[in-house]
């Protein structure tokens, strides 16, 4: 076993769902596509050639915490497909629905969701402009926490939550601020962290729902 294959083992073991080894497959050729077309669109820096697999593939699958296997998925800003498509192969029950507005990104969406044969919505918008409802809208860098839920609380359908990254060890005094951010009215946030046995990023989740 292979270190991708150990990541995708311990998180898919953290989350508690089913895997089988086409989705192993299905992720190996979208991190080819990141390493060579997604980086030339913007989306991964050259320095991140190395660490594709624990920062950006499995980093995006811990968004699927506490998620219902045929949920629909909204992922805002989506870039080069980071959390949505590797939430896509790892929930393919899954209503996956992934927003850009950089058209050029959003072509690649398209293109790699073809080579993938994955059933993804890919919509070129800006969210500000977006409606839809949907059971979990997820964002791993678009907006910081503070602007996040005042923009897309109008896209979650009753039920439904929102789940930010926040990155890979953030410092005490920011998840101290997360966690003391205002909420719409009847909301409420919590914070969740990957266990860093599951990943040595220890990505912080703050996942914000009805209360």
């Amino acid at each position: 076993m292979d270190r991708s294959d150990e990541l995708i083992a311990r998180v898919v073991g953290w989350l508690g769902i089913p895997w089988a080894a086409p989705q192993t497959d299905l992720l190996r050729r979208y991190v080819t596509w990141l390493g060579s077309e997604g980086s030339k669109l913007g989306g991964i820096g050259p320095a991140e050639a190395d660490r594709l697999w624990d920062r950006h593939v499995a980093d995006s699958l811990a968004f699927g915490v506490s998620l219902l296997p045929a949920a629909r998925i909204l992922d805002v800003g989506s870039g080069v497909g980071l959390p949505g498509i590797p939430l896509a192969i790892a929930f393919p029950s899954a209503e996956v629905s992934l927003v850009e507005r950089s058209g050029r990104r959003a072509d690649g969406l398209r293109r790699i969701a073809a080579i993938l044969r994955i059933p993804m919505r890919v919509v070129h918008a800006d969210v500000a402009v977006f409606s839809g409802s949907f059971d979990r809208v997820v964002s791993r860098a678009t907006f910081p926490p503070e602007m996040a839920a005042a923009r897309v609380v109008s896209l979650v359908a009753d039920g439904g939550d929102i789940v930010l990254g926040l990155g890979a060890n953030p410092e005490p005094s920011q998840i101290e601020r997360w966690s003391a951010l205002e909420m719409p009215n009847g909301w409420g946030s919590e914070l969740i962290r990957v266990p860093p046995e599951v990943l040595d990023s220890a990505p912080a989740l703050l996942r914000i729902a009805p209360t």
